[in-house]
């Protein structure tokens, strides 16, 4: 179910905007830019109490299997590891969703989900294609403009890039 921050939000959304909400987000409380806009854009009460939370709630689960694949193609290079990207995609993701402090507030609660996910996410992309040896002109910009959104997501992830 949608929480308290969510609310708060689709309020700021409907009353200023996308833009001009997170205007007031990155001024009065946060400098998480690019977070706060997906925040706001991807608001799951703009579907409703029920559907919306259910929709980004699987996003959630879908956003922490793609970083889980990511990073298993990124050991699998690093390491040598012989073991297909999938299977480690797997045993990793369950690992995580086994040993999550709080995957309540991470996968399923759409601002901390929003908040924290995307940004690592994007960190586990941005490694890949830093592996790849042939990029095309989509991958390059890609994976010229993945650090400025990262850098735009958490503060924590400014450190981890």
């Amino acid at each position: 179910m949608a929480a308290s921050d969510d609310y708060y939000d689709y309020y700021l959304l409907q009353r200023f905007g996308p833009f001009e909400a997170v205007y007031h987000y990155y001024l009065n409380w946060s400098g998480r830019f690019v977070s706060h806009f997906f925040a706001f854009c991807l608001n799951p009460l703009q579907l409703g109490e029920r559907i919306g939370p259910a929709i980004t709630g699987l996003i959630g689960i879908c956003m922490l299997w793609f970083t889980a694949l990511q990073v298993s193609k990124v050991i699998q290079r690093v390491y040598h590891v012989s073991l297909n990207s999938w299977s480690m995609g797997v045993i990793l993701g369950a690992f995580w969703l086994c040993y999550l402090p709080y995957p309540s507030e991470i996968i399923y609660w759409f601002t901390g989900m929003i908040a924290y996910q995307p940004g690592v996410a994007m960190i586990a992309l941005w490694s890949v294609l830093h592996f790849k040896k042939e990029k095309s002109k989509i991958l390059q910009i890609i994976y010229f403009v993945l650090p400025f959104l990262i850098g735009g997501t958490n503060e924590v992830n400014v450190f981890i890039m």
